[in-house]
């Protein structure tokens, strides 16, 4: 059924990894030079780009929005849901920790001061439906497996 609680913990998810990937994760300035570091880019506000890309870091977000929307698609197989949004966990664990590397790597960089902007707040909030998520779609499964006992 798509209309379970687990839904709006999976939207949450997607909306949040949709919403984080559009703001600046980091801010960090020098005195001459600047970069915003979003998930997909670095923009250079002034002074030299980086010389790295944030294309493994790009890809995580997108993996974990499409795993969360095949989640909420396969709302009939509660095994199959589990298993997704187990891995989305795992992918958002991994995302948290490739933020913080590259936010070390240009803050190194860069020697320049970092300042964290909001988007950093989504993917807690995301792994956190993701995590609910899992514990109410386990709560169903448990609910079939004792009304299947009594037939």
């Amino acid at each position: 059924m798509i209309q379970r609680i687990q839904t709006v913990y999976l939207a949450i998810m997607v909306f949040a990894i949709t919403i984080m990937y559009t703001l600046p994760l980091f801010v960090f300035s020098t005195v001459d030079e600047a970069w915003q570091l979003y998930v997909h880019k670095i923009i250079t506000l002034g002074g030299t780009p980086p010389p790295f890309q944030v294309f493994p870091m790009a890809i995580l977000p997108v993996f974990t929005a499409v795993l969360g929307v095949m989640a909420i698609m396969s709302f009939k197989n509660r095994p199959r849901q589990i298993k997704l949004s187990k891995l989305a966990n795992w992918a958002l664990v991994t995302l948290v920790l490739v933020i913080i590397i590259y936010t070390l790597k240009l803050s190194q960089y860069a020697q320049a001061a970092s300042t964290p902007q909001w988007a950093l707040v989504f993917p807690i909030v995301a792994l956190t439906a993701n995590i609910l998520a899992v514990r109410a779609i386990k709560h169903d499964e448990k609910l079939v497996r004792s009304a299947d006992r009594l037939r």
